[in-house]
């Protein structure tokens, strides 16, 4: 009796449709697939590094009109400067609320990506590995977060010294703190989780699995910098999404240690301009 050879699952890059034996065709969308030996060893990412792209777009552009809706608002019904805004709205309590709420798409697009294409939410790297490893994870993450301070403090020094730049903010007030702290808790609680969701699990997971290690990591850092629309900032931002990708490579893939230096870094940023800046 001669043993049936198994053939790989795979999907078809265009339609996402599973295939389970040899064909030069996909029977859904009837589009030609030429696999190729690093296709064949990846991981099995159903999603194309194109689909890779149209989503993150789609993603970025439903946030951006969203932030920029808002932008608009103050400016025209209080009148406020657009290069004052990044001080004066981040103890706002409406602008954090819904930029906060904004941030939601990052974790519900790629989830329901995973969802239509019967993919394990562990290839959004969404496992602990364990108590043990959950503790490592935690404790690399927050120095990783506190190693990446100089970038922030180029950043504010940037923010300083750029034309057209407001005056220095005034000490906070309590009120001021308490919305500090709410824009904190909403960086842990969902900032942080939603970015590195899409960013580490959704788009870094996908290029690596098609563009290797290397590609994928600083194809995906690029595409983080680029997000940010400034050149200068992008270049910073670009940079931290490299200590992110790497950290969530040597983590087995595990989002628990990029999520916490992400959620340190960007509540030292706060901190950092609400009180030095």
């Amino acid at each position: 009796m001669v043993a049936e050879r198994r053939y790989p699952t795979r999907f078809c890059p265009y339609c996402a449709t599973e295939i389970t034996t040899p064909t030069k065709y996909c029977v859904t969308c009837g589009v030609e697939i030429t696999w190729s030996i690093r296709e064949a060893q990846a991981p099995p990412y159903p999603w194309s590094p194109r689909t890779t792209y149209v989503i993150t777009i789609i993603t970025y552009g439903l946030f951006f009109v969203l932030t920029f809706a808002l932008l608009f608002y103050y400016l025209i019904f209080f009148g406020i400067p657009l290069y004052l805004l990044d001080t004066i709205l981040i103890t706002d309590p409406f602008f954090t609320i819904i930029l906060t709420l904004g941030e939601v798409t990052f974790f519900l697009i790629p989830f329901a990506i995973v969802k239509r294409l019967k993919v394990r939410r562990e290839k959004l790297g969404l496992f602990s590995g364990g108590i043990r490893n959950l503790s490592k994870d935690i404790i690399l993450g927050l120095g990783v977060g506190v190693v990446l301070a100089p970038l922030i403090l180029l950043l504010d020094l940037y923010e300083l010294l750029a034309p057209g730049a407001g005056p220095p903010p005034t000490p906070p007030t309590p009120v001021d703190l308490f919305w500090m702290g709410m824009l904190c808790l909403s960086v842990i609680l969902i900032i942080a989780p939603a970015e590195e969701v899409l960013f580490r699990g959704f788009i870094q997971n996908s290029l690596d699995a098609h563009y290797g290690r290397i590609g994928g990591l600083l194809v995906s850092s690029i595409i983080f910098g680029l997000a940010h629309l400034n050149p200068f900032i992008g270049v910073f931002q670009t940079v931290g999404s490299i200590f992110l990708g790497l950290l969530f490579q040597w983590r087995g893939r595990r989002l628990a240690s990029p999520i916490v230096a992400h959620a340190t870094y960007d509540c030292l940023i706060i901190i950092l301009d609400a009180f030095l800046i």
